[in-house]
């Protein structure tokens, strides 16, 4: 399991998770999460539907939006 992710000065984005359910996919999100430490956590649309809306407001994440 992992996720692919593109750095860009502070915001880190995750652009995709490869996950056999939902509970691991928030452990791989949460996982990448300590892994960058510093600088805003973008997510794509879809991961961020992967898991909960508190999970990810605790660790930061923003949703990414059509416009970057």
């Amino acid at each position: 399991m992992g996720g692919l992710c593109g750095l860009s000065g502070s915001v880190n984005r995750l652009l995709d998770v490869i996950a056999p359910d939902r509970k691991t996919a928030g452990r791989v999100i949460a996982n990448f999460r300590q892994v960058v430490k510093e600088g805003e956590l973008r997510m794509h649309p879809q991961i961020g539907g992967l898991v909960e809306r508190e999970m990810l407001e605790k660790m930061g994440a923003g949703r990414e939006t059509a416009g970057g």
